[in-house]
């Protein structure tokens, strides 16, 4: 079976935990442990072909380690959200810059992005059979 346009669909949990002791935060009275955790939803397609789309959404509850002041560190909650466009074009950038030293005379220095070159493919060798 031929695929022709790739779609995906990933739904994620992710869960971890961090410890922090009065050393680390004058403001804790004590040891803590925090239990965080997140959900991810993302996606992609590729439905046209020189188009990409992809998207990803993430929301939970962090640490916030810099709470504000006064306050000891806890959990806060959060929502990110990402997006994004891959475009797959043959893109070819040609400069030439010319420097004419006097009427009749010039250097050029120039630079192509699409590395055609005339004659065979490097690494290939042309046979002739007579």
């Amino acid at each position: 079976m031929e695929i022709k346009h790739q779609n995906t669909i990933q739904f994620d949990r992710w869960q971890w935990h961090d410890v922090l002791r009065p050393i680390d935060y004058s403001s804790l009275p004590q040891t803590r442990r925090f239990s965080e955790g997140s959900y991810v939803l993302s996606g992609s397609s590729s439905r046209l072909r020189l188009l990409t789309l992809n998207g990803r959404y993430e929301w939970g509850t962090r640490l916030n380690y810099i709470p504000p002041a006064g306050q000891a560190p806890g959990l806060a909650t959060f929502t990110v959200a990402t997006g994004g466009v891959s475009v797959r074009r043959r893109f070819n950038a040609d400069f030439l810059i010319a420097y004419v030293l006097h009427p009749g005379t010039a250097i050029y220095v120039g630079y192509n992005t699409n590395l055609s070159r005339p004659g065979p493919p490097v690494g290939v060798r042309e046979m002739t059979v007579l």
